[in-house]
């Protein structure tokens, strides 16, 4: 009699047990319904689109600012326009490559290895993109310069902005890492 006592206990304790189980993953099941909860996937392709619209801005404004720049030494503001078109077409279109390879990658039915694969190429080339792009916008710095003629108030302004650049591209880099181990380790 007692071993019976004992498992109508055991069975109404893992009764309870399951039901708050099963209220927690209704409750879960919502919030992903609600969009509350993003993949690392999702997170970095919203990182990617947002450098995209970055990107696309920076260059209409290139083209309007360089354009229209009263100071600016003639001789030099068609080819400094380029240069920097360039620069945000290169930035703009390598985010949209790793962008749609992010978006091949099927969390859902490939398996670890091949998810930390793909991820791990993906850094590899956003990595290359990075030490293609920083001396790019090095360049495209110094050709600023000389189209100002070099203005040392503007080129203050120019260093100024360079290292504020580089301290948000640093910070915005270590979130990249942190979503790619991310992606690669725990999908």
């Amino acid at each position: 009699m007692e071993n019976i006592d004992d498992m109508k206990a055991m069975w109404i304790e893992l009764n309870n047990r399951l039901s708050v189980l099963e209220e927690d993953n209704r409750r879960m099941a919502k919030d992903v319904m609600r969009n509350k909860y993003k993949t690392v996937q999702e997170k970095l392709i919203s990182k990617y689109q947002m450098f995209i619209f970055i990107a696309c801005v920076m260059l209409a404004f290139t083209i309007l600012f360089i354009g229209f720049t009263p100071s600016a030494v003639e001789k030099y503001r068609i080819p400094v326009m380029i240069y920097w078109c360039i620069f945000f077409l290169f930035e703009g279109c390598i985010d949209m490559y790793l962008m749609f390879r992010l978006k091949e990658i099927d969390i859902y039915n490939s398996t670890v290895k091949e998810i930390a694969t793909r991820a791990a190429a993906n850094w590899r080339i956003h990595k290359i993109a990075i030490l293609i792009g920083l001396p790019l916008a090095l360049g495209a710095l110094v050709l600023y310069a000389l189209l100002l003629d070099a203005d040392i108030v503007m080129i203050i302004g120019m260093i100024a902005g360079g290292v504020i650049g580089l301290l948000i591209g640093m910070r915005q880099l270590l979130k990249f890492m942190k979503y790619y181990h991310l992606l690669q380790t725990e999908d």
